[in-house]
């Protein structure tokens, strides 16, 4: 993604317009594309399997071969193929019998998104907008965001909303997406802003800032963040995770704060995500004043820097 990036933004104005077109970028969150069409050719794929057709010849057929840049790209990021999907199935399949109707429900999140978007636009004026697709994972990550846009893994929010969260079987509510999509997004501008920082920094305090960031706006824009569970076990032990997490802030083995079911089973993951918030929110607050605050926000050069000007020590506020 960096050399995608840069390259567009050493074109000069002109460049720039061409390569964003190109791309499928717009400036303005009412351009700003949403990609189902892997939704749709998802459905048909299954519809097939329960006829009788190959597996893993139809998903390669089907869904892989003619899916959009946004799939092709998270396949690679996370090594997703026919192959590996079929597991997926077998050993999910009451899952995704479960989620049927997936591409309508998205579809019902899309308003919501782009009013997400157009908040966003309206505290980052300079936000760009790459095309957003929704796709299926086989139950990966549930949202990443490269060159090719944000991209997010919709069975992975494939839960109805009638029924409860379980994290833990990686089931989200598909409500969430505005949400998740508004993440991504911020990471996406991000990178945009700053890219050499955000992509050369990767100790634990810039992993958390950059989380922390990415769900503060989400929050602000969306109306909530991806993370309640780490926030509520975060409040309830602020001052001993920030002294914990000191000591392993300046490290790059991310162990328990990130991306995983931490060895301690009361704590729930990312738990990294929410003291990130908690600096950006302190920083967010001690510059109440600065009309771009947003901007500040996105458009960080140091981490360490950051931490220092936000004044945060791991005090419960």
């Amino acid at each position: 993604m960096l050399y995608a990036i840069l390259a567009v933004l050493a074109l000069g104005s002109a460049g720039v317009a061409a390569g964003f077109k190109y791309l499928g970028y717009s400036t303005a969150a009412a351009g700003a594309r949403f990609d189902v069409a892997d939704l749709d050719r998802f459905d048909r794929t299954l519809d097939a399997i329960r006829r009788g057709a190959d597996t893993v010849r139809t998903l390669e057929s089907v869904y892989f071969a003619p899916g959009s840049p946004g799939l092709r790209a998270y396949a690679r990021m996370y090594g997703i193929d026919a192959g590996r999907m079929q597991r997926v199935l077998r050993r999910r399949g009451p899952y995704f019998d479960s989620i049927a109707g997936l591409s309508a429900r998205v579809r019902e999140q899309l308003p919501a998104v782009r009013a997400a978007y157009q908040r966003f636009e309206q505290a980052y004026p300079k936000a760009v907008f790459p095309p957003t697709f929704f796709l299926v994972s086989g139950l990966g990550p549930g949202g990443a965001n490269g060159h090719r846009g944000v991209l997010l893994a919709a069975d992975t929010y494939g839960w109805p909303d009638h029924l409860p969260v379980d994290s833990a079987a990686r089931r989200w509510k598909t409500s969430a997406l505005p949400h998740l999509a508004t993440h991504e997004l911020v990471h996406f501008n991000q990178m945009v802003a700053s890219p050499l920082a955000y992509t050369r920094d990767d100790t634990n305090l810039a992993r958390a800032i950059k989380e922390g960031v990415a769900d503060l706006v989400a929050e602000q824009v969306s109306g909530h963040h991806i993370n309640q569970a780490a926030h509520r076990y975060g409040r309830a032990h602020e001052a001993a995770l920030w002294a914990e997490f000191r000591r392993d802030m300046l490290t790059t083995e991310t162990g328990d704060w990130f991306f995983k079911q931490p060895g301690d089973s009361t704590r729930p993951p990312d738990i990294g995500y929410f003291l990130g918030y908690r600096i950006a929110e302190a920083w967010y607050r001690r510059f109440s004043a600065r009309p771009d605050r947003i901007a500040g926000l996105l458009d960080i050069g140091n981490y360490q820097r950051f931490l220092a000007e936000s004044g945060y020590d791991g005090s419960p506020r």
